[in-house]
């Protein structure tokens, strides 16, 4: 699971960054500009700022910029008018300060799930490709497609993000558990058996390679 932290004070960071590392793939930065960029250009699973870092900003244009990451915002306990104008503007929970790293980890985890469910209890449709996540089973054209579990993973993955790219590391960490276990040729392998079920007997071809980056499921 990979998380962005923003946040400037170098006390908190301290305090929080053994228990994140040790729990998450995390990258800390100290403004609201590098989180932005950071969001736009690397896939998080959630992303925690501080919102006294423009956390209107912040919220306004990853959402803008079709950013789904669940966003935890940290705040004055007080500061309820605040809250109310982040939540509408894109943030999903806060966390009173001073915060503790149980309760941090508590919600990034809540979040998570959260997000995990809203996408893993329905049907994805692209163009006329179906997707059931809930009862796993995939229609082309309304002609049902035998996968094999790894190509059903990678197929629902790049369906939730879709329109979006998805990265080969980002596929590797979701269908794979240990990245070191995996031949070199097995992700390219699986893609291609995949469109070969789902591209090929058909004119339109859905999944396409972003060249040294990754896959996306595009009509």
């Amino acid at each position: 699971m990979r998380i962005l932290f923003v946040e400037d004070g170098l006390e908190l960071i301290d305090e929080v960054r053994p228990f994140m590392e040790s729990r998450y793939t995390t990258d800390f930065v100290p403004t609201s500009k590098e989180g932005i960029h950071m969001s736009l250009t690397t896939e998080y699973d959630a992303i925690v700022i501080d919102s006294n870092l423009g956390g209107k900003e912040f919220c306004l244009k990853v959402r803008a910029a079709e950013v789904e990451a669940p966003i935890l915002l940290l705040s004055k306990k007080d500061d309820i008018e605040k809250k109310i104008r982040f939540l509408e503007q894109g943030a999903d929970l806060f966390l009173d300060k001073p915060i503790r790293v149980r309760e941090l980890a508590a919600c990034i985890n809540a979040l998570v799930r959260r997000a995990e469910k809203m996408v893993g209890c329905g049907v994805i449709t692209l163009g006329d490709l179906v997707v059931n996540t809930t009862t796993k089973e995939v229609w082309r054209n309304k002609c049902p497609l035998n996968l094999r579990k790894k190509e059903y993973s990678i197929l629902e993955l790049l369906a939730i993000r879709s329109p979006r790219t998805v990265s080969y590391g980002k596929i590797i960490e979701n269908v794979w558990n240990d990245a070191y276990t995996l031949i070199s040729n097995t992700l390219a392998v699986n893609i291609k058996n995949l469109r070969d079920k789902v591209d090929k007997p058909f004119n339109q071809k859905l999944i396409k390679t972003v060249r040294g980056f990754g896959y996306k499921l595009e009509v």
